[in-house]
């Protein structure tokens, strides 16, 4: 059986209070739901917390282990750390309301909530937001999950480790 550390249990713990919280909020009082999950709340900047927190985590593990693991490991170490930057600068439309930005004009005519990101722009009718997390998102967590690990199994000169 697998030990689980300390720092998973307590994060595992936290975010199963807090989508409880968020449960118990939903069925008792909508208005003290919406306050929890809204714009700037408390919801949104735990998953900025957990976007940078994984991004340091990536970085980190990319300089301790470039020396140890394949390139194929470190350059899926690196793609994660640029996914997390790019997901933590989205989630506060890239300082926008932390540094009192205007919104670009690009932005205003294109973006459904006159925000400077790009997960929230509608093109042609098409909500980025829709596609991007329930097709996109979909096909990626099929490669990550099914297809990376079957290429893996066929090719396992990909998880060797660099000798030193």
């Amino acid at each position: 059986m697998m030990k689980i550390g300390r720092v998973e249990l307590i994060t595992l713990i936290f975010v199963f209070l807090m989508i409880l919280t968020g449960m118990v909020l939903f069925a008792i009082d909508r208005s003290l739901f919406r306050d929890y999950v809204h714009e700037d709340g408390i919801i949104e900047w735990l998953t900025v917390a957990a976007l940078v927190c994984g991004m340091i985590i990536c970085i980190t593990r990319t300089i301790r282990l470039r020396n140890k693991k394949p390139l194929f490991f470190l350059s899926g170490t690196v793609f994660f750390t640029l996914l997390f930057i790019f997901g933590a600068g989205e989630e506060v439309s890239w300082g926008q309301r932390i540094f009192n930005l205007d919104t670009p004009e690009l932005f205003q005519k294109y973006n459904a909530q006159k925000e400077t990101n790009i997960h929230n722009f509608v093109v042609y009718g098409v909500k980025i937001n829709k596609l991007v997390f329930s097709k996109i998102l979909g096909i990626v967590a099929v490669i990550y999950t099914v297809l990376i690990p079957f290429i893996l199994y066929l090719f396992p000169i990909c998880t060797e480790k660099k000798r030193a």
